[in-house]
C-alpha cells in the first residue's frame, strides 16, 4: 500500500489554520465567561452565607433577650407571690392569738390552707402560661433564622 500525500496550498493551509484559532479562541472565551460567570455567582452566595452566618448571630442575641426579659418578669411574679404569702401567714399567725377555741383555730387553719391551695393552683396556671409565652417570645427569632437560613441554603446555584 501506498500513501497517498496530500499537499495543500498556501491559502488552504492559511484558511485551516485560521480556523482552527478561531475554534480555540471561541472555546477560550466561552470557558472565561463561564469562570468568570462561576467566580461572581460563588461570590453572591458567599456573601449570602455571611449574611445569613450574621443574622443567626443577631436572631440569637434577639432569643437571649427576650429570655432575660421573661425571666425578669416571672422572677418578678414568683418574688410578688412569696411576698404576698409571707404577709398572709403573718396575717393568719396574728389572727391565731386571737382565737377563742380549738373548733375556731381548727376552722381558721382550714380556710387558711384552702385559700393557699387555691392561690397555689391559680397562679400555677398563671405562671405557667406565662413560662410559655415566653418560650414562644424566645423560639419567635430562632424560627425565623432558621427558615431563612434553610430557604438560602437550599437555593440551587444557577447554571
Amino acid at each position: 500500500m501506498t500513501t497517498r500525500k496530500t499537499i495543500l496550498s498556501p491559502a488552504d493551509a492559511l484558511a485551516m489554520l485560521d480556523t482552527a484559532l478561531s475554534t480555540s479562541r471561541q472555546a477560550m472565551e466561552t470557558v472565561t465567561r463561564a469562570s468568570a460567570h462561576a467566580g461572581e455567582e460563588s461570590l453572591a452566595r458567599y456573601g449570602e452565607v455571611m449574611a445569613v452566618s450574621k443574622d443567626g448571630a443577631d436572631a440569637v442575641m434577639a432569643a437571649g433577650s427576650e429570655w432575660m426579659k421573661g425571666m425578669q418578669g416571672l422572677s418578678r411574679a414568683m418574688m410578688g407571690l412569696a411576698h404576698e404569702s409571707v404577709e398572709k401567714a403573718v396575717a393568719h399567725g396574728k389572727a391565731t392569738t386571737a382565737v377563742k377555741s380549738v373548733n375556731q383555730l381548727v376552722t381558721m387553719n382550714r380556710a387558711f390552707a384552702r385559700s393557699g391551695v387555691d392561690q397555689a393552683l391559680s397562679e400555677g396556671a398563671r405562671l405557667s402560661q406565662q413560662s410559655l409565652h415566653v418560650a414562644e417570645a424566645v423560639a419567635q427569632p430562632l424560627n425565623q433564622q432558621v427558615e431563612k437560613t434553610l430557604r438560602v441554603l437550599m437555593k440551587p446555584l444557577s447554571r
